[in-house]
């Protein structure tokens, strides 16, 4: 439970509006967990379909490149679920679950920003 919390806390300094709106519509603290969960991976697949929309432009030298995107956020969504099940079942604690989504969502966030940055 204490993680839960920690979690809470880290997120209302990173997340911004996101920690008061799961805040004051979550009465629970697995129902933040779960509302910070929906909206990092929000933030992801806003960034997915940025860099989608980007490569559109770039369809004329690789016709398969939206293809490519749309398999490798399919499984990287796998690996991630499936590590965050192992990652949690060997800590014991399903709280740490939610932050692993949670964290890996803001690491796939920023790894395609830096894919958007570099078009």
């Amino acid at each position: 439970m204490s993680k839960l919390l920690l979690l809470i806390v880290i997120s209302a300094f990173s997340g911004g509006v996101w920690a008061t709106e799961c805040e004051l519509i979550q009465k629970t603290p697995s129902g933040v967990a779960e509302c910070y969960e929906k909206q990092s991976l929000a933030n992801v697949l806003l960034k997915l379909n940025k860099l989608k929309s980007i490569s559109k432009d770039q369809i004329s030298y690789n016709p398969h490149v939206i293809q490519e995107l749309e398999y490798s956020q399919k499984t990287w969504l796998a690996y991630r679920d499936s590590y965050c099940t192992a990652y949690s079942n060997y800590h014991n604690e399903m709280n740490n679950h939610s932050n692993c989504i949670i964290s890996l969502n803001n690491q796939r966030a920023e790894q395609l920003q830096n894919d958007i940055d570099a078009n």
